[in-house]
């Protein structure tokens, strides 16, 4: 779970934004992903940074699951749900399928690898369930 809150004023009273998504989990959807993060913050007060910040969360946290949860013959879905609370926007993204380990040539040629690195410098809270 991303928690990219923190910097958000009170929300209106008795008002609580939620949007649940679910996509093909390949990496082409992660586009979608982002286009829809920046359409949910849209409407909500926070600053220009955050509202750059977010949706490169999320669509890290995205491609993860799309290249550990899933074999690349096999399909699967990626979950977004984004929700604020009284000053704060949660961000839960998730997958059905198991953790599977870098391949080989991925970790001698230092593809990937920075995507937790970038999310724990962003955001406030980063919980991941396995």
């Amino acid at each position: 779970m991303l928690d990219g809150g923190g910097s958000l004023p009170p929300a209106r009273p008795g008002r609580t934004e939620y949007v649940h998504l679910t996509l093909p989990a390949d990496a082409e959807h992660l586009r979608i992903l982002r286009r829809e993060v920046r359409r949910c913050l849209a409407s909500l007060p926070m600053s220009q940074d955050r509202r750059e910040e977010v949706p490169l969360e999320v669509s890290e946290a995205g491609a993860n699951s799309v290249q550990h949860a899933y074999d690349p013959d096999e399909g699967g879905v990626l979950e977004l749900t984004l929700w604020t609370e009284s000053d704060a926007l949660c961000v839960e993204v998730g997958d059905r399928g198991h953790w599977r380990e870098p391949r080989p040539s991925a970790r001698r040629t230092g593809e990937g690898g920075l995507g937790l690195v970038l999310m724990r410098q962003l955001i406030d809270c980063v919980l991941i369930h396995h």
